[in-house]
């Protein structure tokens, strides 16, 4: 009777010590990853943070220097978005911003005024400040928008991790990778369910219309047209085709109140072309791949092209036709 409980207690031993080994080295690996969170938490997302968020410029964004470029000659060209245009996940050289800027720096003078978690009504903001601060106007302005750019008229739900899990993640990668895995999938879900409500809400989607309509009326107000994309949300594939009723519904704000010379992009039905692990950055991280941000940049230059020389429109580009008589514009607001 002892023989088999010694090779019990054998395999029992074993079996621990596998586990044991296996979590040491899970830890190892873990300390030395760099990789991208959507939600902007955990050592790994600092070390990548640290490794790729440049270059930076005095105001803060993801560009190089403004005023080194400020004296040159061509007509500006706008970037203005979140963090989809700023590159969360993806090398500078990667993001469609930089993809656009390599091949038009001859013709124009480019400029990012994407930040990270920027609304609506704070783009507008940026975009007043920086038109005043250097006395520019853009001929055209990129302008991408998310569907969490609604932000300002939700409460933002609260997440409690659990204790012991919090506690560990302190110390160990392996905790701490699983704690940004918990909060991403719960606490974005529950973020996910409270933006798909703010666009149900008619006393919300009227403020936020208001906001980008104000936003784009700025724009051609000094001189710039309009070329609008929306992205839906990435992933997974069920939520992705759940945002698609809020794409149609900003697509058709932006419809009420565009002007002729204004272009829209049609990102939703580009980013069908790729499965959902191709246009994503990864597992952790649902924010435009590098493959998308090429997409995205070919879909930018083409509409570049149009407004330049005529050139003919895409298949996922579309010219403004507006309803003129609902639209009224309105002399905006400073700052």
């Amino acid at each position: 009777m002892t023989k088999p409980a010694s090779s019990l207690r054998f395999y029992l031993l074993t079996l621990l010590l596998s586990c044991v080994i296996a979590l040491l080295v899970a830890e190892v690996v873990l300390r030395s990853l760099s990789y991208s969170v959507g939600t902007g938490i955990g050592r790994a997302h600092e070390r990548w943070t640290e490794q790729y968020w440049r270059p930076v410029n005095e105001m803060g964004i993801r560009d190089f220097s403004v005023a080194a470029r400020l004296p040159l000659a061509q007509p500006k060209l706008y970037f203005l978005g979140d963090s989809f245009t700023a590159g969360h996940g993806v090398a500078f050289e990667e993001t469609f911003y930089f993809r656009t800027a390599e091949r038009l720096s001859h013709a124009y003078n480019l400029f990012n005024l994407s930040l990270n978690g920027a609304s609506t009504r704070s783009q507008l903001q940026t975009l007043y400040q920086f038109n005043t601060a250097t006395g520019s106007q853009a001929r055209i302005v990129v302008h991408q928008y998310f569907l969490n750019d609604i932000d300002d008229y939700i409460h933002r739900p609260e997440w409690t991790p659990p204790p012991l899990l919090a506690f560990l993640g302190r110390y160990l990668a392996s905790a701490e990778f699983l704690l940004a895995y918990r909060f991403n999938e719960e606490w974005g879900n529950r973020y996910a369910q409270a933006l798909e409500a703010a666009y149900l809400d008619a006393n919300t989607m009227d403020k936020h219309e208001t906001n980008l309509r104000l936003l784009h009326e700025y724009i051609r107000q000094q001189g710039g047209r309009v070329v609008f994309m929306i992205f839906p949300a990435l992933s997974p594939d069920s939520r992705f085709e759940r945002s698609l009723g809020a794409v149609d519904r900003i697509r058709d704000i932006y419809r009420k109140h565009c002007r002729p010379g204004d272009l829209y992009i049609d990102i939703p039905a580009l980013a069908r072309t790729l499965g959902e692990s191709d246009r994503i950055v990864n597992f952790m991280d649902p924010h435009p791949s590098a493959r998308l941000h090429a997409l995205v940049a070919g879909q930018v230059q083409r509409a570049i092209a149009h407004i330049d020389r005529g050139e003919p429109l895409g298949e996922y580009q579309q010219a403004c036709q507006p309803d003129i008589g609902s639209v009224t514009e309105t002399e905006i607001p400073p700052g």
